[in-house]
């Protein structure tokens, strides 16, 4: 059976058609030979999403967003219906659809997450979640932008900075009235003398070096005696360590040395002695006479001028003494007298 030319043609353009449909749509990610899964979100805002924008989880694009249109029973709100084109992925209970910015340059894209505050706790605890049906709405969210972001961020400092600034305004209006001329000039004074003082810590600083630096020599020479009467010590180490352990043995025996002992005989014999002074003064004994009395001093005295005139006699006539018989001597002399006064006095003395 033969076909005409046009019947060729006909079907050729049909099948171009087919093609550039197929095509168009598989360019826009779309595969009209898979069934389509189409969720729906709402939002208040949607952050200049638009049609085709991805749609990911976890990074990973499983769609994207097919039409957005405000919301008939709601005028202020916004519905976004997007699609899942991976046939894998299951959107159980809790998932969240979330606007986010792909990239800095602010590209807009749906983000699928997982909120566990949107699962009973019950439920939650047994991993018992339910699986979105085609054409189901999905909670939404909106990221916070950029400028949103910074605003928060920045917003706390800002408020700070006006109340420091205000805080500010008031501490000047109050110094403010204190600096007047006469401040001032007591400022500038005391600014004059701290350079002052300045310059003359630096002249002393100058002239401690100069004489540091003349110095250096005695220094020098110090340090040289110094080391060498450590080196004396060194040589005499040995004599050194002889002399404290002799020390150190004169002061064992004399912990060993009953003191207290010694002490108390001290004691004992002051307060003895004491005793006799205080008799002597009170004139008990013979001691106390001899220092109390002058007749004994006197009697003394007299027996000792009488043992002097007989010392005389026998001097003189020996013989009346120590002849025979007790013979007396025919010539008797007469002993010399002798000065008295002498003797007397050296007593008296």
């Amino acid at each position: 059976m033969k076909y005409s030319n046009e019947i060729k043609v006909g079907i050729l353009a049909i099948i171009a058609l087919a093609l550039l449909y197929y095509g168009f749509n598989y360019l826009r990610g779309e595969d009209i030979f898979n069934k389509q899964v189409v969720y729906y979100s709402v939002y208040d805002h949607v952050d200049g999403l638009t049609a085709d924008n991805p749609v990911q989880m976890k990074g990973f694009s499983i769609g994207k967003v097919q039409d957005i249109y405000f919301d008939v029973n709601k005028p202020d709100k916004l519905v976004v219906s997007f699609i899942i084109t991976n046939e894998k992925v299951k959107l159980r209970e809790g998932m969240l659809a979330r606007i986010v910015s792909l990239d800095l340059l602010g590209s807009k894209g749906i983000e699928l997450d997982f909120d566990s505050a949107l699962v009973d706790s019950t439920r939650l605890k047994m991993g018992n979640f339910f699986v979105y049906e085609v054409g189901d709405t999905l909670p939404s969210d909106n990221e916070s932008s950029l400028q949103e972001a910074v605003n928060q961020q920045v917003l706390p400092l800002k408020n700070k900075a006006e109340e420091l600034i205000s805080e500010i305004n008031d501490a000047v209006k109050i110094i403010k009235p204190m600096f007047g001329p006469k401040t001032q000039q007591k400022i500038y004074g005391s600014l004059d003398n701290i350079n002052d003082a300045a310059q003359s810590f630096k002249e002393i600083a100058n002239t401690t070096d100069h004489v540091i630096k003349e110095s250096s020599g005695n220094i020098k020479k110090i340090t040289t005696n110094l080391d060498q009467i450590t080196a004396n010590v060194k040589d005499y180490d040995a004599q050194l360590k002889e002399i404290l352990d002799n020390m150190s043995e004169f002061t064992d025996s004399l912990n060993e040395v009953d003191l207290a002992g010694a002490l108390k005989n001290a004691e004992r014999a002051l307060e003895s002695l004491s005793e006799i002074l205080e008799r002597a003064n009170s004139g008990d004994g013979t001691l106390g006479l001899l220092l109390n009395d002058d007749s004994l001093y006197i009697n003394m005295d007299q027996a000792m001028l009488e043992l002097d005139k007989l010392l005389e006699d026998i001097r003189v006539n020996p013989k009346r003494y120590l002849g025979p018989l007790g013979k007396k001597d025919k010539k008797k002399n007469k002993p010399q007298k002798k000065d008295r006064s002498g003797l007397r006095n050296d007593l008296n003395d």
